[in-house]
């Protein structure tokens, strides 16, 4: 895991934290050594490997959430 600077990019996940606990993730996407693109453009490339790693985070805190209710 790495941890990366605060963003001031807009986001409303806030709004919703108001009314119940929960928490947000950024995944990294960019290929190793590749080329920086902007989110939402027709060309932006994913490294698929990476989804590998949010789908195991995401389960792990669904797993986790279930296990302490």
């Amino acid at each position: 895991m790495v941890l990366t600077p605060q963003s001031m990019g807009g986001e409303d996940f806030a709004w919703f934290l108001a009314e119940l606990p929960g928490a947000m993730m950024r995944l990294g996407t960019k290929t190793p050594g590749g080329e920086e693109y902007d989110l939402h453009r027709g060309d932006y490339i994913v490294d698929e490997r990476a989804l590998g790693l949010g789908i195991r985070v995401l389960t792990a805190a669904a797993l986790r959430t279930i296990r302490d209710l």
